[in-house]
């Protein structure tokens, strides 16, 4: 089976975002593989950007480490992460 191309990306349907994240070593056990713990927050901040529009699917979100001068990305498993302070 192959996919059909994906669409030119919308830059309308580009969000950005800040987050600072560790690691905890009970989480880390449940994540093996690409995909990422984010918090409700993100995803209410999504859906008030989409409004009536589904939101894009698969979700992409790209990861940098502008220390590490690194950038990698991955998808989301659940919208279930601690929330900041």
């Amino acid at each position: 089976l192959s996919r059909p191309p994906s669409p030119p990306m919308d830059p309308n349907r580009v969000v950005r975002f800040a987050m600072i994240c560790q690691p905890s070593s009970a989480v880390a056990r449940k994540l093996l593989g690409d995909k990422i713990l984010l918090p409700p927050k993100l995803l209410t901040g999504l859906l008030g950007k989409f409004g009536r529009d589904p939101l894009p699917n698969p979700m992409v979100f790209e990861l940098r480490n502008k220390k590490a001068r690194r950038i990698s990305h991955c998808g989301v498993l659940e919208f279930t992460a601690p929330q900041d302070g």
